[in-house]
């Protein structure tokens, strides 16, 4: 290409020649008489790539100034480049991937400490309640009854508790499947005080409760409720004082 190009760019036999017909109109030609300024600048040999069409070349310039003339000796690095293009979008799928297993590890960490201490609580009931009846073999038969009630019940959360932490390790998604039905607030919150009566008496608490007489009816999962509940009442026993009322509205 000379730099006083008048009408167009014109190649050099190395740029035709090379792998894949190039037609000198491919190119765009401020671009190619900017090449050919910049090698002139520079007054020696520099590389470049470019684009053309679906092909991607890399490009030697040689300045002649001698013969006000530049050579231009290129290479198709398509395949290089569509290479480079699919390790890049590798990579970012990798990233991807990673930044999902941080997430689902954190998840999974988190869900392990929440059933953990979910768990923690329908035992010490479960532990308290065995401890009355094994101190009290002549306790009063409805008063076994009330326990073993407690006992069972404790035992069916805990059920429920390890089906939901293995249903979430099954779908690596962290969340839990949900069951909204008819439940009454007042009757909920009655029968999850009664599972920790045991653990309050053993502090000298009472519960005081002051709960609406119309009933309160809520659409919503039993079992989330019934942990939700659980974990107050079972914090409101384990830190309040010994021999403090535990009132619950």
């Amino acid at each position: 290409s000379r730099r006083t190009a008048g009408t167009g760019t014109s190649c050099c036999p190395a740029m035709v020649s090379m792998a894949g017909a190039i037609e000198a109109g491919d190119f765009v030609r401020d671009e190619w008489l900017g090449r050919v300024a910049e090698a002139f600048r520079q007054a020696g040999s520099f590389v470049f790539e470019t684009d053309c069409g679906d092909q991607s070349f890399s490009f030697v310039a040689r300045a002649l100034a001698e013969l006000d003339y530049v050579n231009f000796y290129g290479t198709d690095i398509t395949a290089r480049k569509r290479a480079e293009a699919e390790l890049r979008l590798a990579q970012d799928a990798l990233k991807h991937q990673n930044r999902q297993l941080v997430e689902l590890n954190l998840e999974k960490n988190e869900m392990l400490g929440i059933a953990a201490h979910d768990l923690r609580n329908p035992l010490t009931q479960i532990v308290g309640s065995a401890d009355l009846l094994l101190i009290a073999p002549q306790m009063d038969p409805r008063e076994v009854q009330e326990f073993l009630t407690i006992i069972k019940n404790g035992a069916g959360h805990m059920i429920h508790l390890v089906k939901n932490l293995l249903v979430v390790s099954a779908n690596e998604s962290g969340q839990l499947k949900w069951s909204p039905t008819a439940v009454a607030v007042e009757s909920a919150v009655a029968q999850i005080a009664a599972r920790h009566a045991a653990s309050a008496a053993q502090k000298e608490q009472k519960f005081r409760f002051s709960l609406p007489r119309d009933p309160h009816v809520i659409w919503m999962d039993r079992h989330a409720l019934t942990e939700v509940l659980d974990n107050l009442i079972s914090n409101a026993v384990k830190y309040s004082p010994r021999g403090k009322n535990i009132f619950i509205s």
